[in-house]
C-alpha cells in the first residue's frame, strides 16, 4: 500500500456498521467493537483499535 493510500485510510471516518463488517478486525475485536462504538457515530480505524486496545488494558476492580 502505498503512503498516501495508507494515510487517507488512517484518515477516513466509517459508521459502525462498516466497521463491524469490515475484514480488518477479527471476530473478538468485532464483539468489542459492537459494545464499545456508538450508533450513529463516524470512527477512523485508528481509533476503533484504540477503543480495542484501551477496553483490553481496563483493570477489573
Amino acid at each position: 500500500m502505498s503512503k498516501e493510500a495508507k494515510t487517507q485510510s488512517e484518515t477516513l471516518a466509517f459508521g459502525k456498521e462498516q466497521i463491524l463488517s469490515s475484514k480488518g478486525f477479527t471476530a473478538l475485536e468485532k464483539d468489542v467493537l459492537q459494545a464499545l462504538l456508538a450508533d450513529g457515530q463516524e470512527y477512523t480505524l485508528a481509533q476503533a483499535r484504540t477503543e480495542i486496545e484501551e477496553y483490553v488494558k481496563r483493570s477489573v476492580e
